[in-house]
């Protein structure tokens, strides 16, 4: 009965909302799949913007057909539950699309924890989702699969993109490059790599002794990336110093990983030679998590007197480096925000 009486509670909170409401996002509701879509079929239509932070329903699209006026849509509580079939073209002037296709650690009420999951996006998704043709913006989290080279290649007004490939392997980093660098001109990306044994611990990892670095492909003819980060256990492509709109690289790992000594699984390949073709890279963020007792990473650094190179360079983030590497490159470049 109570929770009868809260259902009935969010619902009159959400028929009472002003007609004038532009932004809405949705949390919690654990799998009460009805009551969202209840929800959804109360609230204004005037909306914009509509963040769905939940579990959503397999019919949400049908839902969301009320709002015409939407512009803005963020699916974040895992987006493959979504079937976009038989809804007719979705949302006429949305502009700005979020998917996420990782399902998060639960806890049922018995407490007993189910791992999260990460999803692909499938080709009827996909190629549903090309009649949201004033679509600029789009952000896709999942794994790799045909329907992310599907969509990619059907948003004609696209501009601006976030991929991020999760449980990503090196056929994947290759077919992912090689969508990307179909792209016109002028979409500007950022590019996530997370291959295994990154920061997704709540994850379900294949069972393997040992897990291979992955190897990113040539990617400097890549002229709208942006933005790379790479998770887990990533290699930086060989020809990364010649990325000539890069203007933010991120590079995390787990040092916990490297036990009894190994450094080797948080160390890269930078290279040796100045960093001055790269004159977009304006932030490095260099991230490996680990107890605060841990030593110094030194593998993980690149040369600091080559890092100065950088003509753009405004702001290094490196955990836990050492003293002497962060005043060699304070000395060199004084005015450079530097945190660690």
């Amino acid at each position: 009965m109570q929770d009868i009486a809260h259902a009935e509670k969010q619902l009159f909170a959400a028929a009472q909302l002003s007609p004038r409401l532009r932004r809405v996002r949705l949390s919690g509701f654990h799998e009460q799949l009805a009551q969202i879509t209840s929800v959804l079929l109360v609230l204004p239509t005037s909306l914009w913007e509509l963040h769905l932070d939940v579990r959503c329903p397999q019919r949400l699209p049908m839902a969301l057909q009320r709002f015409s006026a939407l512009q803005s849509l963020r699916i974040t509580g895992n987006g493959s539950s979504v079937d976009w079939s038989g809804c007719g073209a979705p949302l006429p002037k949305l502009a700005e699309l979020r998917l996420d296709f990782r399902r998060e650690l639960m806890i049922d009420p018995e407490d007993a924890e189910q791992p999260g999951a990460i999803h692909e996006l499938s080709i009827s998704t996909a190629l549903h989702l090309h009649s949201a043709t004033g679509l600029h913006s789009l952000e896709l989290r999942a794994k790799y699969s045909e329907g992310v080279r599907a969509l990619l290649g059907g948003l004609p007004a696209l501009r601006r993109l976030r991929l991020d490939i999760y449980e990503c392997e090196n056929e994947h980093a290759q077919a992912a490059v090689t969508a990307l660098s179909q792209l016109p001109a002028h979409v500007h990306y950022a590019f996530g790599v997370h291959a295994y044994r990154g920061h997704e611990e709540n994850y379900n990892y294949p069972d393997v002794e040992e897990y291979p670095w992955l190897s990113l492909p040539p990617m400097a003819h890549l002229r709208g990336l942006t933005e790379l980060c790479l998770v887990g256990l990533a290699s930086l492509p060989l020809d990364w110093r010649q990325l000539p709109s890069l203007q933010r690289l991120t590079l995390a790992n787990d040092s916990r990983w490297a036990e009894e000594g190994n450094w080797d699984v948080i160390e890269f390949e930078w290279g040796t030679g100045p960093l001055t073709a790269m004159t977009a890279l304006s932030r490095l963020d260099i991230l490996g998590k680990g107890d605060i007792d841990d030593p110094p990473i030194h593998g993980a650094l690149p040369d600091a007197a080559e890092l100065a190179t950088a003509p753009a360079l405004a702001r290094v983030h490196a955990d836990r480096a050492p003293t002497g590497w962060l005043a060699q490159l304070r000395a060199l470049r004084p005015y450079l925000e530097l945190t660690s």
